[in-house]
């Protein structure tokens, strides 16, 4: 079944499609005669046929382009794979017989080099299964040759520094970077066929000399976008340009750009078309206004598409595996699976980062070089127990230079022998290490975990991809993408680069620990995103803490909202439960009463309903075009004073439901609207303390405040509410 992975919801591929069995919500298969592909709108009983739409509807048409694509690159692995064979077997050939004319000329030894090759290339022909084998074998003899110190290995250079085009290289070296730009130039003709998608960035704008980025509050600029020569790009901006209005690459050298003198200045808005010329394949935009008042769109399309996360992930992926592929390549090296070097330049002594990236020092302490890692791998490393305190093993995720950009944790093992850590996206780490036990710390695969310590080294041969990026990653990334036909059926994503306010008491502050749903809902969807929600917080005015301090009123907490914000597209509240638990030995004259056709502005805003009135009038009148809606929050509390049927809280909550009816102010109502109950232990363990039941993967820390597995519940939910407002 369709499932939720992180913070969106994956539908399932179930194959060939067989009118006999049953389909649950969400689920995409197969129609074999068309090699079209289609997604169940809902559960689907057996017996149906695809052609019935209000069950199936079409997911994705079946592209003859994709395919060519898809062709050319296996034809590219297909003569690369020959190109290995070739070589592999003309190496054989040569050491037998160049041991006896180690005295020839260059020319005769280039003769007989030319003469094996053919050989080689003819008899592959009826050999095509023989590669997996000879390339062992290939293996053992290069490490044979290198252990033996015969030299042989430079008669094995001169043939690499040959492609598969039959050009010669002046280096071993040139021989492999001149592979990375064929790859990437052709993937970049693939890409150029898919979607158009556009990510725009704030704050900065293009160097139209270097392409580098120039700082700049009020600017923008965009991801490079894949193209092909031909394609039309129709920019439109509400503000003047600034630098460049586009950069057009060829790979990654500028070919040209657009500039002052290329539009006409058109006051206050600008609009202008850019046709791809040949030999470009990638270009970028940049504009002195703000992502929100510049778009651009191609070819018959009226408006860009947003921000396709799961696509994107699936991109950053392959471009980190691809940079580590290029780096790999570069070094014509085999590996030791020990991945730290103890030599390494980078290495940190007597000190280490935090999390936040800052350096502290410590004397003993130490930090590893960058090492690269891969989604969804285990890896495991050595580490002395004790010195970072109890279990837990702080480590920091780096870019390939070192820089901090984030930091997690990790546990030691049972027998505090080794650390295990599992990341959730490529990245690089850096973890800490006693410099006491430099000399015996191993960094590795766990499935390669050895019973004894192995060293970091590097060694001349042929060069293992295994985990890097291959032509099947690039064909399993291109076949499920939808097509533009497929596109045009959805809606983009309504919340991307908007500005969201949120406010309330502390369910919607939430904790530095276990967060809150602001802080999920808004980077999921990168907006720009401000959570002025405080614990202890009110609807209604005038209410007070023990101190005699005034407590944070949601009701004219809105006047400052105005004055920081004065535009934004999501104004979203919450609270009433602080109000229930103060007023309740008040409630005859607190609780306030609701006048449904007083539209006037002048409520009593120290009464829970005049509170409710002064906050949503205040509101429809700053943000007149705002989105504006209310949460009501979920069950908490003991049965007697917090969920039971006719208790206080519910009480207030369903006046809260009556004031944005009489406003028109969308609400969600948490309380009925989801399975989270303190009463189910499932949800919460009373005899847990606050750690144990974050620990447990409960979704309530106490009975009221959620924990993050509570949060990441209620958010999928007020994530998909906000879509609809």
């Amino acid at each position: 079944m369709a499932k939720y992975i992180g913070k969106r919801i994956v539908p399932v591929h179930c194959g060939r499609w067989d009118q006999t069995k049953t389909y649950e919500m969400l689920s995409i298969v197969l129609e074999e005669t068309s090699g079209d592909s289609y997604i169940s709108r809902r559960a689907v009983p057996s017996g149906t046929a695809i052609t019935d739409t209000n069950y199936w509807m079409l997911h994705s048409l079946y592209s003859q382009q994709i395919k060519d694509m898809s062709d050319q690159l296996m034809a590219a692995e297909q003569r690369i794979k020959a190109d290995n064979d070739a070589t592999e077997a003309a190496i054989k050939q040569d050491n037998r017989e160049t041991r006896e004319h180690v005295d020839s000329s260059l020319q005769e030894t280039t003769e007989t080099l030319t003469e094996t090759v053919t050989q080689a290339r003819t008899a592959m022909t009826n050999q095509k299964n023989a590669f997996d084998q000879t390339a062992a074998a290939l293996n053992t003899r290069m490490d044979a040759v290198l252990a033996a110190g015969t030299g042989d290995g430079q008669t094995e250079i001169l043939d690499a520094r040959v492609d598969a085009e039959g050009i010669t290289y002046e280096s071993l070296g040139a021989a492999i970077r001149s592979i990375h730009p064929k790859v990437s130039e052709e993937i970049a003709d693939g890409l150029s066929l898919l979607p158009f998608m556009l990510n725009v960035h704030d704050g900065y704008y293009l160097n139209k000399s270097n392409g580098g980025l120039t700082k700049l509050e009020t600017a923008c600029y965009t991801d490079r976008v894949p193209c092909k020569e031909g394609d039309v790009f129709h920019v439109l901006s509400n503000g003047y340009m600034l630098g460049c209005a586009a950069l057009l690459f060829h790979n990654n050298e500028i070919v040209t750009h657009y500039g002052d003198d290329d539009y006409e200045h058109g006051g206050a808005a600008i609009a202008y078309d850019i046709t791809i010329p040949e030999g470009v394949n990638w270009i970028q935009f940049s504009c002195i206004t703000k992502s929100r008042g510049f778009s651009v769109s191609k070819d018959e399309a009226t408006e860009s598409i947003g921000c396709l996360a799961d696509i994107h992930e699936e991109l950053d992926s392959i471009a980190f595996r691809v940079k580590e592929t290029d780096r790999v390549l570069d070094d014509i090296v085999v590996r030791s699976i020990n991945l730290f070097n103890k030599d390494d330049e980078r290495n940190l002594r007597n000190c280490y980062y935090e999390g936040n990236g800052t350096l502290k020092e410590m004397d003993r302490a130490g930090m590893t070089h960058p090492i690269p890692v891969f989604k969804g791998v285990t890896y495991r490393w050595t580490s002395g127990y004790g010195f970072w305190g109890g279990n837990a093993i702080h480590i920091v995720s780096t870019d390939a230079d070192g820089n901090v950009t984030g930091s997690v944790r990790a546990v030691l093992s049972e027998d505090h022998n080794y650390v295990s850590y599992t990341p959730l996206k490529d990245m690089y780490l850096r973890v800490k290490l006693f410099l006491s036990s430099i000399n015996q710390t191993m960094f590795c695969r766990e499935d390669d975990w050895p019973e004894e310590y192995v060293p970091y080294y590097l060694k001349l041969g042929k060069v293992d991809l295994e985990g890097y990026a291959t032509v099947e990653d690039v064909e399993e990334l291109i076949e499920p993408l939808a097509t533009k036909e497929d596109v045009k059926e959805f809606e983009p994503n309504a919340l991307y680069g908007k500005i969201a306010v949120f406010d309330g008491d502390s369910i919607g502050q939430g904790s530095g620990t276990d967060g809150n749903w602001a802080k999920v809902i808004g980077p999921a969807n990168n907006m720009d995103w401000h959570n002025h929600s405080v614990g202890g917080g009110t609807i209604t005015a005038e209410i007070y803490n023990s101190s005699g301090s005034p407590r944070h009123w949601v009701s004219r907490y809105i006047d400052t909202i105005h004055t920081n914000y004065p535009s934004l597209d999501y104004l979203i509240f919450e609270g009433g439960t602080n109000d229930a638990d103060l007023l309740r030995s008040e409630i005859d004259t607190k609780f306030g009463e609701l006048d449904i056709a007083d539209f006037s502005g002048n409520y009593d805003d120290s009464t829970f309903t005049g509170a409710l009135d002064t906050l949503f009038f205040k509101a429809t009148s700053y943000y007149p075009s705002a989105r504006i809606g209310y949460i009501v929050a979920q069950r908490m509390g003991s049965a007697s004073g917090g969920y039971g049927e006719n208790n206080n809280r519910r009480k207030f909550f369903l006046r809260a439901i009556e004031v944005c009816k009489k406003w028109g102010i969308p609400y969600i109502d948490l309380w009925d609207g989801c399975p989270l109950n303190p009463r189910l232990k499932c949800y919460y363990d009373s005899s847990l303390d606050a750690q144990g039941n974050r620990d447990a993967g409960k979704a309530y820390i106490d009975g009221q405040h959620l924990t993050a597995t509570g949060y990441a519940i209620v958010s999928s939910k007020i994530e998909a509410w906000m879509r609809t407002l």
